[in-house]
């Protein structure tokens, strides 16, 4: 993977006339899909470590962060080099950032979740969130994000479905 500056420079190299669209991606999610079974990614460590009891006595961890489902960033990319306009950056990602008590709460809402031993508080005060401008992405590249609550429980499915994560 290049830095966005790198990869102008040699976007620009092999075509001066060129134009470069850059997409930015903060914490990537998705549902896991074999062959795979990627087990090493923060986000999947993190819906695992909920579903398995590992906050459930100290509570979640106070951090947020802007999510996208890897599935969005992919027709990002693809919709920004087939657009001739395309140009300059596209932040793909949730408008504000998601604590991660967020998705427990997301989770445990979930009937197919109710036993598992998510976390019910925080583990200490979440600083506030950022709010964040997706507009560019979603408007000249007519990408419609989905919902991270969405991205979220389809993670958690599958690595049930996976047998990463046993059923209690």
């Amino acid at each position: 993977m290049l830095s966005p500056s790198c990869l102008a420079s040699f976007l620009a190299h092999l075509s001066p006339a060129g134009q470069v669209s850059i997409t930015r991606v903060p914490a990537v999610e998705s549902h896991i899909t074999p062959p795979q079974n990627t087990t090493d990614a923060t986000s999947i460590k993190t819906v695992k470590a909920f579903l398995t009891g590992a906050y459930k006595e100290a509570g979640a961890p106070p951090v947020s962060f802007g999510c996208v489902d890897v599935r969005d960033v992919a027709r990002a990319h693809i919709a920004a080099m087939e657009k001739k306009d395309a140009s300059g950056r596209y932040l793909c990602s949730s408008n504000t950032t998601i604590p991660h008590f967020q998705w427990a709460r997301w989770l445990a809402e979930d009937e197919e979740f109710k036993d598992y031993p998510l976390p019910d508080k925080l583990a200490s005060p979440l600083p506030p969130l950022l709010k964040m401008d997706n507009s560019k992405v979603q408007k000249e590249l007519g990408i419609e994000l989905t919902p991270i609550r969405q991205t979220i429980v389809e993670m958690a499915r599958s690595l049930v479905a996976l047998g990463i994560v046993q059923k209690p």
